[in-house]
């Protein structure tokens, strides 16, 4: 018995080895796949930043202030946020604030553009008063969080990051801002949709902790929200492992982790014109404890190859040891009846009277 359970248990750790490996390996990949696929998506919203900061359309409207050249860059304005499917809005904020014009956009490319009389300003916002600080060629990225509409938190809830970029007139005096909307659900969608068929589970945090997704209802934008549910309090353990690291992998109590950072850009040129606000976000993947499952098996041949192999060991070695035991019992009782025999043997001919003597 205790051969069986040392054989049962090299299966068991064997399987959830490989599994481990294995869904560490594809977890990796898609991760890393899926990140690429969200940096490229950056890269095409600061190549839009550039040509509309860099705009002949807006020089002329800068210059003469007429009807003709404002609508001539509301046009363009417009004509990006159709080519795109992750804009929910495309702003020109003068340097007083003040929206000057607004494209409101959604993910089917369907474009408006908002009255005058609906126009806000956002002298206060982060995004406008750190983009308008900025030196020509440099651009913002604002904290990943929750739209605010007139001062109130937009419901439902929608996610947005904004980037931004200062504008100059020809005499290098700066006019105001070009503030680039993108839609934050589409790059969280993206991301749980590659890992919803699995069992892991995927959670993307800020740089201080704060669940941007999470599988856990109600623990999102805390910072927003007003509470206190962080990947740091969740995790306290593997949090203080990768809070400073720029991908990995780790095994902690709290469970079996890859990360890596959702970066801006691949490449150094277009990071370097990034304005240092310590902007960072992690997606990490928790993988699920490997198991037998029967459908794990139809998919994976290696797998079921292993426990095949180890049932048909278990059962060859149960025979061998059944065998050897039935025979040693078998040769036991041979032995003792061999015993009894010769025992019996000697009691016959020690009572046996002696034969009478001849005269």
């Amino acid at each position: 018995m205790g051969i069986l359970l040392v054989i049962a248990w090299i299966t068991s750790y064997i399987h959830e080895t490989v599994q481990r490996t294995a869904q560490e390996s594809a977890g990796k990949h898609e991760l890393h796949r899926v990140l690429v696929e969200a940096a490229n998506d950056f890269e095409a919203i600061i190549f839009d930043l550039d040509l509309l900061t860099e705009s002949k359309h807006l020089t002329s409207f800068l210059e003469s202030g007429s009807l003709e050249a404002k609508e001539g860059f509301t046009h363009q304005m417009r004509f990006v946020a159709k080519g795109r499917r992750f804009y929910d809005q495309i702003r020109f904020i003068d340097s007083r604030g003040m929206e000057i014009i607004r494209i409101n956009s959604d993910k089917l490319g369907q474009t408006t553009n908002t009255p005058s009389s609906q126009l806000q300003n956002k002298i206060n916002r982060d995004y406008f008063k750190d983009a308008f600080k900025l030196s020509p060629g440099q651009f913002h990225i604002s904290r990943f969080d929750l739209n605010i509409e007139h001062e109130q938190l937009e419901i439902p809830h929608k996610p947005m990051i904004r980037f931004s970029a200062p504008i100059f007139d020809k005499a290098g005096k700066k006019q105001g801002v070009i503030v680039l909307n993108h839609l934050g659900e589409v790059v969280l969608n993206s991301i749980q949709k590659v890992f919803n068929k699995s069992k892991n589970q995927v959670y993307v945090v800020d740089q201080e902790g704060y669940f941007l997704l999470t599988p856990h209802y109600g623990e999102a934008w805390g910072f927003m929200l007003n509470h206190t549910n962080t990947f740091g309090s969740r995790f306290p353990n593997t949090w203080d492992l990768l809070k400073n690291q720029q991908s990995g992998a780790f095994q902690t109590d709290d469970g079996h982790f890859i990360f890596e950072n959702l970066t801006i850009s691949l490449r150094d040129d277009l990071r370097s014109r990034l304005e240092r606000n310590n902007q960072e976000w992690k997606v990490l993947i928790q993988i699920s404890t490997p198991g037998w499952n029967l459908q794990d098996l139809k998919n994976n041949p290696v797998e079921a190859i292993i426990l095949l192999c180890g049932i048909i060991i278990s059962f060859m070695i149960t025979w061998i040891v059944t065998l050897f035991m039935v025979s040693h019992r078998l040769a036991e009782q041979a032995k003792t009846e061999a015993l009894r025999e010769l025992e019996f043997q000697k009691r016959h001919w020690t009572n046996m009277p002696l034969c009478p003597q001849q005269t």
